[in-house]
């Protein structure tokens, strides 16, 4: 019986391993948690979301908004946005792109015939929001690529959307049938987007550089913050969802599904043409043209769903404009999710390749080293003898016989001198070449040999000037040429002797 039991606990996950899950999909699940609640029971969510003030403001949403962009702002650190000002190429394309390039698209999707309409407009403003708040950076770190870099896009773009999106809006939606072509006021989105998003954030960071509490509580505790800054999120997806429930419900299947292949299709879009971009005509490094590649075809479901708050105060339009935002939001997870080891083990082989070469260039570099020590070591030996020879002839020339030995020494400073130098450069060049030649074949054995053996290595080291296989049979390839290049401590004896 106790076998019995035993066994199948074998199969259970750990406590630890279910922790990491959940924390690594938080935002999956709590989106998911949150479409179903709000489809199966949207009493709730409409009751939240019916609590408006100022005519048209949804107070409790409108506090989930704010306490988001607080957090984005408690978490940021000044010396990442420093770090990533230095790869200014990758920005200022990933400016570009995000905020005028990538919008661009909008235009294309406005005209899609999808039924309602609602969910054409609703592709087109998500197409017009800065990239995403937490989701991309975490895609980028995933992946290897430059996690500073993409977080000063994120960090910037967001700032610099605030001012861009209420004119891209009203420009996107102005030839679009229905009442979003009327109702869009640049001015008036401005206004509440600098209230709700820009100033919270600014507050944020504030707090956490004048208050070291503050700054304390954020670094103890920043994957608690994290997950409860999602939770906002996924409550805002469920007041949204909830208030168009009755109409998401009556939709077809057909239609649904319609919209989450549009959304699909926009991001693979994106994908492609920043990775193009970055790789084929700028060239950037790989970590950095990952990060920007990321980033740049991301975009922001809340920030979308903030702004549809404050284009229409009609709940079911709200909910029916947000629905293709939240299946792209979806969509870019679920396909950065499976791209991002692929990625990965592309910047691992590249970074392994590199190593290679740099192994590779430090053993010609010390086999040369070796060659020119044993040279001078040669050189001074010669002088050594020639100093001896002077003396003697000196020697011969008058020197007093008891004490000419030590006459002949201070009767030739520099030619004894020189003798003294050239025996102890001698030495020294003796002992110093196995320890070079150690040095060498300790770093070969570190990064080179293993290098080479993985994929792409062996060309690596090719490239590096050095060949795949070394002339010494029995010696790992690297080490071989390394020990082929020099000589050996004991055969530097013998050329003394």
């Amino acid at each position: 019986m106790g076998e019995g039991w035993r066994g199948p606990r074998r199969w259970l996950p750990s406590a630890a391993s279910c922790k990491a899950f959940v924390v690594k999909h938080w935002l999956v699940i709590c989106f998911f948690f949150a479409t179903v609640i709000a489809l199966s029971a949207p009493a709730p969510g409409k009751a939240v979301s019916s609590v408006i003030i100022l005519g048209d403001i949804h107070l409790v949403q409108t506090i989930n908004i704010i306490i988001v962009f607080v957090i984005s702002g408690l978490v940021l650190k000044t010396d990442d946005i420093k770090r990533a000002a230095r790869h200014w190429l990758g920005g200022l394309y990933g400016f570009l792109s995000i905020l005028l390039i990538t919008p661009c698209l909008g235009f294309a999707l406005r005209e899609l015939p999808l039924t309602p309409p609602e969910f054409a407009v609703g592709l087109t403003i998500f197409a017009a929001v800065p990239t995403t708040l937490g989701v991309g950076e975490a895609l980028v770190r995933a992946s290897g690529g430059n996690a500073a870099l993409a977080l000063l896009l994120l960090v910037g773009t967001n700032a610099l959307g605030v001012v861009s999106m209420p004119p891209l809006v009203k420009l996107l939606l102005s030839n679009v049938d229905g009442f979003l072509s009327a109702s869009v006021d640049a001015v008036d989105l401005l206004v509440k987007l600098v209230c709700t998003v820009l100033v919270p954030a600014i507050i944020g960071k504030v707090a956490r550089e004048l208050f070291a509490p503050v700054r304390a509580f954020v670094t103890r505790w920043k994957v608690p913050i994290g997950m409860f800054s999602n939770l906002q999120l996924a409550l805002i997806i469920w007041q949204t969802l909830s208030g168009a429930q009755d109409v998401l419900v009556h939709q077809q299947f057909l239609g649904i599904l319609i919209v989450i292949v549009s959304a699909g299709i926009m991001h693979l879009i994106y994908l492609a043409f920043n990775f193009f971009a970055v790789l084929l005509i700028f060239r950037m490094p790989l970590k950095e043209a990952i990060a920007v590649g990321i980033m740049s075809s991301q975009k922001s479901a809340p920030v979308a769903v903030t702004v549809i708050s404050y284009l229409t105060s009609n709940v079911t339009q709200q909910g029916l404009l947000a629905v293709p935002c939240i299946a792209e939001q979806l969509f870019q997870i679920f396909l950065g999710a499976g791209i991002a080891p692929l990625l990965a083990r592309r910047v691992a082989r590249h970074e392994a390749n590199s190593k290679a070469a740099a192994a590779a260039e430090l053993a010609v570099v010390t086999a040369e080293e070796g060659s020119n020590k044993r040279s001078g070591g040669g050189g001074a030996e010669q002088g050594e003898d020639g100093g001896k020879a002077g003396g003697t002839d000196k020697l011969k020339s008058g020197s007093a016989g008891g004490s000419s030995s030590g006459g002949g020494g201070e009767g030739l400073p520099e030619s004894g001198s020189k003798a003294v130098n050239g025996r102890q450069a001698a030495a020294g060049a003796d002992a110093a070449r196995p320890d070079e030649r150690s040095e060498a074949v300790q770093a070969v054995r570190e990064h080179g040999a293993a290098a080479a053996q993985a994929p792409g290595g062996a060309a690596a080291v090719r490239e590096g000037g050095l060949p795949a296989r070394g002339p010494a049979a029995g010696q790992p390839p690297l080490e071989a040429v390394v020990l082929a290049a020099g000589v050996s401590a004991g055969d530097s004896q013998q050329a003394a002797a």
